[in-house]
């Protein structure tokens, strides 16, 4: 086959793209231009087209940018940066004040109490709930005003078992409350990014179960806003697929029927909300309602603590709340322990309610239902068909009604649901000297400390020698020492009792021998050798002694 000789390529080829040189000076240009000049190192015919191109529509200029482009000399992303930067700020300053109406701040100084008083007895004239339920409401609302000064945002979630359950109202009274609102039911997450990144809004998201639902994007988005240092979110844009970095870092409400994710549930500050029965009467929310005057001397308050509140140190924490929970409740306290009087009292009491009984994650609930499992009646192991079987029968559980299809949870299921613990399925010995696959007690002692108990262990107790017989293994007891909030974990005390003589291998204390010694060897408890008087020789012949230490 003869082929023909390909044509020299053409050396003016690549001369229709920039180089970097070249992009270089459009970005020079770009970070020279402010509002009252052009851009600097242009000619004047460049700068009379870049600045009719910048006072076109945006439709028109999307038609005229590609000719442009090639006139200049320039790809067409690199005009589009110019050009933006070249459009008259007001347009912005406009939309701002158009969606969210600039607040006045009160004239004199506020006081924080009495704030947070009139705040709580508007709400009290229209939204039926519990105390702690309007105080965690008010808490929030006067939060927003100062979220800046924390690390960590909280939602707040407004959840119920039915539809009318005053959902939609507390979330009316919480709009006049909170610094700049903006109410949606429905949002991408592209949109949520945008409105984020140009005005820091509060944001309150009715039927937020419809706008959840099969949007892991959205719950992306809301999940990262969470903590400041993580509340960014980087996409892709132009035609050089330029990256391009948004804050997600604002409050956020969400309102809906029934639990979210759990990841979203855990961010949260949970207020349920029940259906008030007909005889109670309160004053109905009307749409054109304005309470602008609490909402002026909460911004007033938020300009003259603002400072003081980022100086503020760490307040104390309740021992019913985890440490996810202490974090979303950081800036309430902060802002309740500057104020003073009776809130600080009722801030605590709130949290308490709302989040120390929070019902556990699936995770824990699965560990908690296998715990009571082993322990009635009494055992150290199961098969997994059994452990299917008696998870099903759990009543107010989701094992009988397990994933899309709502079928009894498989042995299968519950494999890959352990996986995340570290626990696997093995070949198990039965009492009729039969071997099936299931799980051994002793491969969730680790789990059943750390995420069923307020004080984990340090050291996980060894598991390299694994037990053969049938007979059970006495209950562990736990130390509850507690855990303070910067994380430092207390040791646990871990003992347990044997039923045979030489059955099992017992678990020993943490305190006394290591219980990674060698068979057959003689282990005395572990002390600490005193100091000597002068340094230790050894012979060049002489191997040092072995020594036993804790895990």
């Amino acid at each position: 086959m003869i082929f023909e000789q390909a044509p020299a390529p053409d050396p003016n080829y690549w001369t229709q793209y920039k180089s970097k040189e070249d992009e270089d000076q459009a970005e020079a240009a770009m970070a020279g231009a402010d509002e009252q000049a052009g851009p600097r190192d242009f000619s004047t015919e460049d700068q009379v087209l870049l600045a009719e191109l910048a006072a076109m529509p945006r439709p028109a200029y999307e038609h005229a940018r590609v000719a442009a482009a090639k006139k200049l000399g320039w790809r067409a992303f690199v005009l589009d940066r110019i050009v933006e930067s070249l459009r008259p700020k007001t347009a912005k300053k406009d939309a701002i004040e158009e969606l969210f109406p600039p607040t006045t701040p009160w004239p004199e100084p506020v006081n924080g109490s009495e704030l947070l008083l009139d705040m709580r007895k508007f709400l009290d004239r229209h939204v039926v709930a519990g105390d702690e339920e309007k105080d965690g409401a008010v808490l929030w609302s006067l939060m927003t005003h100062v979220y800046d000064a924390f690390d960590v945002c909280p939602l707040l979630r407004l959840s119920s078992a039915v539809k009318r359950s005053g959902k939609t109202t507390l979330l009316l009274g919480v709009e006049l409350l909170v610094h700049r609102p903006f109410i949606v039911t429905s949002i991408s997450a592209a949109a949520l990014s945008r409105l984020i990144e140009l005005y820091k809004p509060t944001l309150l998201v009715d039927e937020a179960d419809n706008a959840m639902k099969n949007n892991d994007d959205l719950a992306a988005v809301i999940n990262g806003g969470h903590m400041r240092r993580t509340a960014k979110r980087v996409i892709t844009e132009g035609d050089n697929h330029d990256l391009k970095a948004f804050s997600l870092w604002a409050p956020k409400l969400l309102a809906g029927i029934g639990k979210m994710k759990d990841t979203m549930e855990d961010r949260a500050i949970q207020i349920v909300m029940k259906r008030k029965p007909s005889s109670r009467k309160v004053e109905r929310l009307l749409s054109r309602m304005s309470r602008e005057d609490l909402r002026s001397k909460a911004t007033r308050w938020a300009v003259d603590n603002l400072e003081e509140l980022k100086r503020a140190p760490l307040p104390s924490f309740p021992s019913a709340l985890n440490d996810r929970q202490c974090n979303n409740w950081t800036g309430i306290f902060t802002i309740v322990d500057l104020i003073g009087g009776e809130w600080p009292a009722r801030a605590r009491q709130a949290a308490c309610t709302l989040s120390g009984d929070e019902q556990a994650g699936i995770a824990e609930l699965m560990l908690k239902d296998i715990k009571g499992i082993f322990e009635t009646p009494k055992t150290d192991r199961i098969t997994s068909a059994d452990l299917a079987k008696r998870l099903a029968e759990f009543e107010g559980r989701p094992w009988a009604e397990w994933g899309e299809k709502e079928q009894p949870i498989s042995p299968n299921q519950i494999a890959r649901f352990l996986k995340r613990f570290s626990i696997s399925p093995d070949s198990i010995k039965l009492p009729n000297n039969t071997t099936l696959k299931g799980y051994l007690l002793e491969q969730f002692e680790d789990a059943f400390c750390r995420y069923l108990s307020s004080d984990p262990p340090e050291n996980p107790v060894s598991k390299r020698n694994h037990g053969t017989s049938v007979d059970s293994v006495g209950e562990s007891s736990l130390s509850q020492n507690g855990t303070d909030f910067s994380g430092s974990v207390s040791r646990n005390a871990v003992s347990a009792n044997t039923g045979a003589a030489g059955s099992v291998v017992p678990v020993q204390d943490a305190d006394s021998a290591p219980t990674d010694a060698f068979e057959g060897e003689e282990v005395p408890p572990f002390e600490i050798p005193p100091e000597p008087e002068q340094a230790d020789f050894i012979e060049p012949h002489e191997a040092p002694k072995r020594r036993h230490w804790p895990d």
